[in-house]
């Protein structure tokens, strides 16, 4: 999802960028309870753009990332002795 657009004229504009997502896992570890392969991301940026003349402009950028899961690495289980 993505807003944007002039908050003061021509002067200061904004921009808000959001994303969530999330996957199950193939295969559950019995020890921890979670799914291997298993992922929620949830990730937020903010912008603002400040031009009061041609002469000069600021840019702010804020970030927030969050990620919990687990890798996507191989899964091996030893069977038998």
């Amino acid at each position: 999802m993505t807003a944007n657009g002039g908050i003061s004229g021509s002067v200061l504009a904004g921009r808000l960028d959001a994303l969530y997502t999330t996957a199950d896992g193939y295969i559950e570890n019995p020890v921890t309870g979670k799914a291997y392969g298993g992922r929620e991301t949830e990730q937020v940026r903010g912008q603002l753009l400040y031009v009061p003349n041609a002469d000069f402009d600021l840019r702010l950028i804020a970030d927030y990332y969050q990620h919990d899961g687990t890798v996507n690495a191989p899964v091996y289980r030893v069977v038998g002795g």
